[in-house]
C-alpha cells in the first residue's frame, strides 16, 4: 500500500492512505485518516477545530457550538441512525457525553457498544424508554432521561468534568427541516448556560 500527501496547513502533513490501485480509499477512511492525523498534531484545539476544515458543508455535522468551563458541546444533529452516532463517537478524542433521542425500533444499534464503552462517561437520552436507551441500558453504563434538550445539555453540563465533550446526536431519522430545527435547539440550549 502506498501512501500520498495532502498538507492543507503548512505545519500538517496529512498522510492518506491508498489502496491497491493507487487510488484514495473511500470517502470514510479519507476523513477517518485526516481526523485522527489532525488530532495528534492538533492536540490543543478543539474538536471543533479539527472537524471544521473538512465539513464545512454539513453544518449539523460535528460541529463545534461553544467550550463552556472547558466543556466543548458538539452539534451531530444531522445524525440519522446508529452508524453515524458510531462515526461522531468515534471521532471524539475526549471523554463523551453523549445526547441523544434515538425513537427506531427498527434501527440495529449494535454497531455502538464498543465505541459507548471506549468513549462514553455517560448518555443522556431525550424522551423516555427509547430503543437506544433499552439497548445501551445492557452496557452498564451512566444513562438518564430527561423530556427536553435543554434538560439534557444543562445536566451534561452539570456532569461534565472540564476536557469533556458533550456529542448530541440524536441517532434517529427527520427531514430536512427537522435537522435544522434539532440544531437550532441545542444551540440555544449551550448558549444559555
Amino acid at each position: 500500500m502506498n501512501d500520498y500527501t495532502l498538507t492543507p496547513f503548512a505545519w500538517a502533513p496529512i498522510y492518506m492512505p491508498m489502496d491497491e490501485t493507487n487510488a484514495p480509499c473511500t470517502p470514510h477512511k479519507r476523513l477517518a485518516a485526516i481526523s485522527k492525523q489532525l488530532a495528534s498534531h492538533i492536540k490543543d484545539k478543539t474538536m471543533g477545530h479539527i472537524f471544521g476544515c473538512v465539513q464545512e458543508d454539513t453544518p449539523t455535522r460535528l460541529k463545534s457550538i461553544a467550550i463552556v468551563n472547558d466543556i466543548e458541546f458538539i452539534d451531530d444533529s444531522g445524525s440519522s441512525n446508529a452508524n453515524s452516532c458510531w462515526y461522531a463517537l468515534d471521532s471524539s478524542v475526549k471523554p463523551t457525553i453523549l445526547i441523544t433521542e434515538a425513537e427506531d425500533n427498527e434501527m440495529d444499534y449494535q454497531c455502538l457498544e464498543g465505541v459507548v464503552r471506549e468513549q462514553c462517561n455517560g448518555i443522556i437520552v431525550v424522551g423516555q424508554s427509547t430503543p437506544l436507551q433499552r439497548y445501551l441500558s445492557t452496557l452498564g453504563i451512566d444513562i438518564t432521561s430527561v423530556d427536553s434538550i435543554s434538560e439534557a445539555v444543562q445536566l451534561a453540563y452539570n456532569k461534565g468534568n472540564a476536557g469533556d465533550c458533550v456529542i448530541y446526536s440524536p441517532c434517529c431519522k427527520a427531514d430536512d427541516n427537522a435537522f435544522a430545527l434539532r440544531s437550532q435547539r441545542y444551540t440555544k440550549a449551550v448558549r444559555h448556560l
